[in-house]
């Protein structure tokens, strides 16, 4: 692979990458929405600033696991 396929390749990943954050968003968003910031942190393992500030964030920086884990946790309350 040359030095410009590699470029080109490390463009397309974080173009896919920023599509697949936004997803997570709303899901994440709809955690703190319908649960709370407390019930939020304490299932993701975040604390409740970090989410309180991920929350107002327009793309979420956290992870799939992570959201996966809360929505996992709190739905089963």
């Amino acid at each position: 692979m040359t030095l410009a396929e590699i470029k080109e390749q490390n463009g397309v990943y974080d173009k896919e990458h920023k599509k697949a954050q936004a997803l997570l968003t709303p899901r994440f968003k709809a955690l703190v929405s319908k649960h709370g910031v407390s019930y939020v942190a304490a299932a993701t393992g975040l604390a409740e600033s970090s989410v309180l500030t991920y929350s107002r964030c327009k793309v979420v920086p956290v992870s799939e696991y992570n959201v996966l884990k809360a929505e996992t946790i709190l739905n089963k309350k």
